[in-house]
């Protein structure tokens, strides 16, 4: 759940919405209205920050406390959804208290088959996993086909127009309007959070990745049993203990189980187009389990099927990659392209400065906790594929960040279909609230102690994206400075994509080369 904290006096804690493009008709899942509020869901923000009502419960408590009661199915909190990504990107802000990173937010148009997943006044479904937990390869873009499962829940933390009675229990603003007239308040959201499987086939029209000469289709699926705190205090509120004890409770689930995909291929070229299927490349790195009956092979209508078997365990990972297409397909045009620098022109962490605003403690707006260097961490995304921005971990106002030895930041290798531009996505937040190292927000396999940081809250340095294409990102035309578009205050847009008012609309430049 994206929060940013604020005066406590004034209100503990915003939820910002990232924008998803309108779509076709509503969900037919469960009502918010009502449901939420027997599935525990309490409205107020007074109590999530102090551990004793829930941020997330399952969808149907009842049903799943009678399942379990039953043994008839031990997970049914578990649901899979599939569908077309309609926004992604890092969460500019989590509440530190129940998460270790912040998350990565992804919001699908479901499949008619998935629809009632979604809450009944919904039009997408939104997906969260916190970013080291899911390793950057298995990110999806927009366009992209998705397949995810997850825990079913409410997030309790979005039904608010943060009016000052989002600090009482139940919002008796809010929840008697919604109970008198249901759909026309904000309302819960249901979620499928945390993941623990993300299969992404790469359908994005500009996009080819890194598949070779030809245009290939590629599927990346990653399998992890890590849920983060968010699974704790899920299964903790289920048992009835409070957030507090949220710790108590297991984090690794076991994900055991067959797992299948169908590449669907588009039609063949040529009456001689030959199938060609390269051969799986498990992530080893990232697994920490063998699959034994790991397979891709031809299906019926043009399609390739993956499959494999995850054996028992908890906290299982695997992670696997097939590229698939025909022989002679259309060719395709080879990308380099390297992030050189990145020039902080406000680090957002001096409060001696006029033209920087400083992060202050929400209790006293008090000085900055600490003086430059900023903590910031910075995620790119060139046509669909993510990589984290080294060095940014400490930035001093007015410094270029440059690689080592001479050597670029970041360097991406990919295809397009010839004639597309491909895209350019930057996101970039700052790290000054506690007990989440957002800086180390990348794939770690199993997370480490978390230092305590100072205490205050993220401003915002912007994201680099075309006021039209929101997080799809700019095209990339040529090389040079990409910066944010003049034009951030289009509709859509929330405080985490605009940067903040003292940068004077930049706070940072990223120069690229593009061969």
């Amino acid at each position: 759940m994206r929060r940013i904290l604020m005066s406590i006096a004034v209100l503990v804690a915003l939820a910002s919405v990232s924008f998803v493009p309108a779509l076709a008709g509503p969900g037919s899942g469960p009502d918010a209205s009502m449901q939420a509020l027997l599935d525990g869901c309490q409205r107020s923000d007074a109590q999530i920050l102090t551990l004793t009502t829930p941020e997330w419960v399952y969808v149907k408590k009842a049903d799943i406390l009678a399942a379990r009661a039953t043994s008839l199915n031990s997970h049914p909190e578990r649901q899979t959804a599939t569908g077309v990504v309609r926004d992604i990107h890092p969460a500019g802000d989590d509440l530190f208290i129940n998460h270790d990173f912040n998350d990565v937010d992804i919001d699908i148009a479901p499949d008619d088959a998935s629809k009632g997943l979604v809450e009944r006044f919904g039009n997408s479904l939104t997906s969260e996993w916190e970013e080291a937990l899911i390793p950057p390869w298995a990110w999806p873009q927009i366009g992209d086909t998705v397949k995810e499962s997850g825990s079913w829940i409410w997030d309790c933390g979005h039904w608010q127009d943060h009016s000052p009675y989002n600090l009482m229990p139940y919002d008796p603003y809010e929840t008697g309007q919604d109970l008198y007239s249901p759909g026309e308040s904000f309302g819960e959201g249901t979620e499928l959070h945390p993941l623990y499987e993300m299969a992404v086939t790469r359908e994005a029209a500009d996009e080819l990745g890194s598949y070779g000469a030809r245009r290939l289709k590629r599927l990346d699926s990653w399998i992890n049993g890590d849920g983060g705190w968010a699974a704790a205090e899920e299964e903790c509120t289920l048992l009835g203990i409070p957030p507090a004890g949220g710790h108590g409770c297991p984090r690794l689930r076991d994900v055991a189980g067959a797992y299948s995909y169908d590449i669907t291929l588009p039609p063949k070229p040529s009456p001689g187009s030959v199938l060609v299927i390269n051969p799986p490349v498990v992530h080893s790195a990232e697994s920490n389990v063998s699959v034994s009956d790991l397979s891709a092979i031809p299906a019926a209508g043009d399609k390739v099927h993956v499959s494999f078997t995850i054996p028992p365990g908890n906290g299982q990972r695997f992670g696997v990659s097939v590229e698939a297409g025909w022989s002679d397909d259309s060719p395709a045009v080879a990308h380099h392209l390297t992030i050189d620098d990145v020039h902080i022109i406000h680090s957002l962490d001096r409060s001696s400065d006029d033209d920087s605003e400083p992060s202050l403690n929400p209790v006293n707006n008090g000085p900055e906790q600490t003086q430059d260097p900023a903590e910031w961490v910075m995620f790119a995304s060139v046509n669909g594929e993510w990589k984290q921005v080294p060095g940014l971990a400490q930035v001093s106002h007015g410094a270029t960040v440059t690689g080592v030895g001479g050597d670029p930041l970041v360097s991406f290798d990919f295809y397009t279909i010839p004639g597309v531009a491909p895209r350019f996505f930057v996101s970039a937040r700052e790290c000054d609230i506690p007990l989440v190292d957002c800086a180390s927000d990348i794939f770690l396999g199993t997370p480490s102690a978390i230092p305590f940081s100072e205490i205050g809250y993220n401003d915002h340095p912007g994201r680099i994206q075309d006021p039209s294409l929101y997080h799809r990102g700019q095209p990339l035309t040529a090389n040079g400075t990409y910066t944010l578009s003049p034009n951030t205050s289009g509709a859509g847009y929330t405080v985490e994509d605009k940067p903040d008012d003292k940068c004077d609309s930049k706070c940072y430049e990223v120069t690229v080369t593009l061969s």
